[in-house]
């Protein structure tokens, strides 16, 4: 009877030991402090949050001053996946009231650091917490997951690279869709055979980690999105296989104003006659959404093809550039 009272007692306090375990799942305590310090923004404080994993983490320590120059505010946790960054969204994110959040996801993921790799779930976290950071006032800038050949602590996980590009232009359409400035680490980052990091660029083999030389990279990329007072969706688009007899393509960019002061268009220009754009509001006030029209000729035009259409601002300064692709068939070029 003593024997069977004593093993229910192991057996009680092995589980409340692994519930406990269960609640610490998203490491909430990791900022705790830090988040309590940090109180809420100043008056006219632009707060940037930066969510992530150890590619996150490792950042402020690489390049102090990126976040110091800045402001910027890391909230990255080594081997967490995007499961546990929505559990602490709250916490690391919304509470601190950002005007917005960049999140990186995806990595720890696909290496299975909390269970098999489902693409369906990892995208519904990042959807779930961009959908959150919106619906809280929070401006939302997703990142591509970084490019990795495999990954040294499971290295039985298989076709890394595959499962990258999958996630990371689902990920992308979701952010063309939903008007959300999408940063492209991956491209920048991937080698020309397109089989993992580039290793000038990783501090580890295979490369998942940047070095200061990969962050270097990725604040040039990310850095330029956070200053501009406009945001754009997206600024590239594949019309894919046309027909060079067909007629003319059309695609709508859209742009929103992000700073706190009106901002005026002045016009766009094409590379060529064969583009032109329409302008449906030159002057945009803050927090509203404008579209740009563009048309494409593709006639005359064999094979892929790319144009590209500068957006003029206030002071007739260039803004922004678009890309247009197509691939025409049975037509000699141009």
């Amino acid at each position: 009877m003593l024997k069977k009272i004593i093993l229910l007692l192991v057996a009680a306090l092995w589980a409340q030991g692994a519930f406990s375990q269960s609640h610490e799942f998203a490491n909430w305590k990791r900022y705790a402090s830090a988040n309590a310090e940090l109180g809420a923004p100043a008056k006219g404080e632009n707060r940037v949050v930066l969510l992530g994993d150890s590619i996150t983490d490792r950042w402020p320590r690489t390049s102090p001053s990126f976040f110091a120059d800045n402001g910027f505010i890391g909230r990255g946790i080594g081997g967490q996946t995007s499961y546990q960054f929505l559990l602490r969204f709250r916490e690391d994110v919304i509470n601190l009231k950002p005007a917005v959040v960049v999140i990186n996801y995806g990595t720890n993921d696909i290496a299975e650091n909390t269970g098999k790799y489902d693409e369906n779930l990892t995208l519904g976290n990042v959807c779930s917490m961009a959908e959150l950071a919106r619906a809280n006032g929070i401006r939302v800038v997703l990142t591509s997951c970084l490019p990795a050949g495999g990954f040294g602590w499971h290295p039985a996980v298989a076709g890394a690279m595959e499962k990258i590009v999958s996630l990371n232009a689902r990920v992308r359409e979701y952010a063309r869709k939903n008007n959300i400035p999408y940063v492209d680490y991956f491209d920048a980052m991937v080698t020309e055979d397109g089989t993992g990091m580039k290793p000038e660029y990783a501090v580890d083999t295979p490369g998942v980690h940047p070095n200061a030389a990969g962050y270097s990279v990725m604040e040039g990329l990310l850095l330029p999105v956070l200053e501009s007072p406009l945001w754009f969706g997206s600024t590239e688009w594949d019309f894919g296989e046309v027909d060079p007899d067909g007629g003319t393509l059309f695609h709508t960019f859209r742009i929103t104003n992000v700073s706190d002061r009106d901002f005026r268009l002045v016009g766009a220009a094409g590379d060529c006659s064969c583009v032109r754009a329409y302008i449906g509001r030159y002057r945009i006030k803050p927090g509203e959404t404008a579209e740009l029209k563009v048309s494409v000729n593709p006639g005359g035009y064999s094979g892929e093809v790319e144009h590209t259409l500068v957006l003029y601002g206030q002071g007739e300064k260039a803004v922004q550039s678009f890309s247009l692709k197509f691939n025409a068939t049975d037509k000699q070029s141009k």
